[in-house]
This record gives structure tokens, C-alpha cells and sequence, in this order.
């Protein structure tokens, strides 16, 4: 379990010969296979009563927002600084987090509300709300292209089938 900052720089040392994070690297010596463009929700807990389709940001200002680190994870934390900002939302409590866990368990503790990814949801106990947000989030398999590691030879032509079979159009 590393941070997005971390196994980027340990794939970049060849530390790490693959590595699953939401940033891309532009780099031409490494290759990106995107995975999935993972849906992101608002999450709120069920005694945000008032909280619907037409959220009230004045109670989202007042209550404990749960946030991604911008080092740990800076592609989820843009996109939930864009939510914030294209909402006019300025929440006056908020908790950083540094991993995915840490943020899980505040959500299931927690009268909070945050963004989190789809998968996430899964994760969540009790009685909460989940909205379908019109953003998302990438995940990608970096790799080094002039790697030696043979289990890459066979991980990644499965990867890149992956890459077809999620991110094909609908019909």
C-alpha cells in the first residue's frame, strides 16, 4: 500500500515494475493503460435529512467534510477541490485524509459527507446516501516500457483486454 506520489517515484526507481495510481504519466518512457474512468459520488450520511437533489450547500459548509490528501491522492483531491469550487462550497470542518481506509473508516464513523470513488461504496456500513456526480476519476496501469520482468509479458495483455472490455461505448 503506497501513496500515488510514492509508487510513481518507486516505479521510476524500478522499485516498483507496475504500478496502479489515477495519474498518468507523460512520460516516454513509460506506458499508461487506462483501466477504468471510475465514476465519483457524493456521500452523505442518512440524517442529512435535508440533503436531496437539490443539496443545500449552506449544510454542507457546517458539516465535516472528509477529504483526500493532495499528495497521497492528488487526482482525487482535484477533482473534489473542482466539485467544491464549482458548487461555491467552503466547508468550515474538514478531515485530510491519508488513505483510502482512513477515509472509509471516518465515513462509517462519522456524520460527514465527502467524494468519494465508486468502488468505495462498497466499503460503507450503515445508513447513508450516495449521489452520482457528473465527474471522474481515471485509474491507470503504469508500467516501464523497456521493463524485463516476464510476468509483465503476461499481466499486461490482460490489462490491455481489460482496457477494451471497460472503456468500450455503449450501443
Amino acid at each position: 500500500s503506497m501513496s500515488c506520489g510514492d509508487q510513481i517515484q518507486a516505479l521510476k526507481n524500478s522499485k516498483l515494475d507496475l504500478s496502479f495510481t489515477r495519474f498518468k504519466l507523460e512520460d516516454p518512457e513509460y506506458e499508461n493503460i487506462l483501466i477504468k474512468d471510475e465514476s465519483l459520488y457524493l456521500f452523505y450520511r442518512e440524517n442529512y435529512k435535508d440533503l436531496d437533489d437539490s443539496i443545500k450547500i449552506e449544510n454542507l459548509e457546517k458539516s465535516q467534510f472528509i477529504a483526500f490528501s493532495a499528495y497521497e491522492a492528488p487526482v482525487l483531491s482535484e477533482k473534489a477541490q473542482f466539485f467544491l469550487k464549482s458548487k461555491k462550497i467552503h466547508p468550515q470542518n474538514k478531515i485530510i485524509c491519508t488513505n483510502i481506509m482512513q477515509h472509509i473508516n471516518f465515513l462509517n464513523t462519522l456524520n460527514c459527507w465527502s467524494i468519494i470513488p465508486e468502488y468505495a461504496i462498497s466499503f460503507l456500513k450503515g445508513k447513508f446516501n450516495v449521489k452520482k456526480l457528473d465527474l471522474t476519476a481515471p485509474l491507470y496501469a503504469n508500467y516501464r516500457k523497456r521493463s524485463n520482468n516476464s510476468s509483465l509479458d503476461i499481466i499486461l495483455p490482460l490489462l490491455k483486454k481489460l482496457n477494451k472490455i471497460e472503456n468500450r461505448p455503449c450501443i
